[in-house]
């Protein structure tokens, strides 16, 4: 999507969610909206709005605003102008309409974010809410269930990614089965409390004897 240019006609929580992620994903975004949802991604939207990383004209939309586009995402929640932002798009241009999956190209998953981590939850366009509402569920209860914060997370996948075979620190297993003995090594109650403070370098020399004795 680098240097792609998309348009996100609304700015909902739907839209500006999908903005986020294209602009993210090094898009030249466009949105076009009167104004934009007053929930926490809304509030993100307008001030990356503000800072410039993507783009956003406050008023309704107009067929001229999908040309030239490579996508064109039609997120409001009125199908009269989702229908008409679809029936906008020229030959080529992707469409995908948040409403109603079966007249869209391209479907989005719902996205959980930790630092360097991303989950993503999808239903294959049938029903993006059922989606969304797992996203939630998965993102109320990650710090629980993996028992690490975004930062405990965060140094987890630098020290396995200084650590795998390929690395020039790397550790090969004395089963050799370097993926089978990561996951067993996450499991090390003395290696989690390591990352949960902090301490990387004594997490890194329990990895490294965690992965060389499994």
């Amino acid at each position: 999507m680098a240097g792609r240019r998309c348009v996100v006609v609304g700015a909902g929580p739907v839209g500006c969610r999908r903005a986020l992620l294209l602009a993210a994903a090094g898009a030249e975004v466009t949105v076009v909206a009167p104004m934009a949802t007053a929930e926490p991604v809304g509030e993100e939207f307008v001030a990356r709005a503000g800072s410039g990383d993507l783009s956003w004209e406050r008023r309704p939309f107009e067929p001229a605003d999908a040309a030239g586009a490579f996508l064109v995402l039609a997120a409001t929640d009125d199908p009269s102008v989702n229908r008409a932002v679809s029936a906008a798009a020229a030959g080529g241009t992707l469409v995908t309409r948040a409403d109603h999956a079966p007249d869209s190209d391209v479907t989005f998953p719902s996205v959980v974010e930790r630092g360097p981590v991303t989950v993503t939850v999808a239903t294959s366009g049938r029903a993006p809410v059922v989606g969304r509402w797992l996203a939630d569920r998965i993102d109320e209860r990650l710090d629980e269930v993996t028992g690490l914060d975004a930062g405990g997370l965060a140094l987890l996948v630098d020290l396995a990614a200084e650590l795998r075979p390929s690395g020039g620190a790397g550790v090969t297993p004395a089963a050799g089965d370097w993926r089978s003995a990561l996951r067993r090594s996450m499991l090390d109650p003395v290696l989690l409390d390591l990352i949960r403070s902090g301490d990387r370098a004594a997490a890194r020399e329990r990895l490294r004897t965690c992965l060389s004795s499994s």
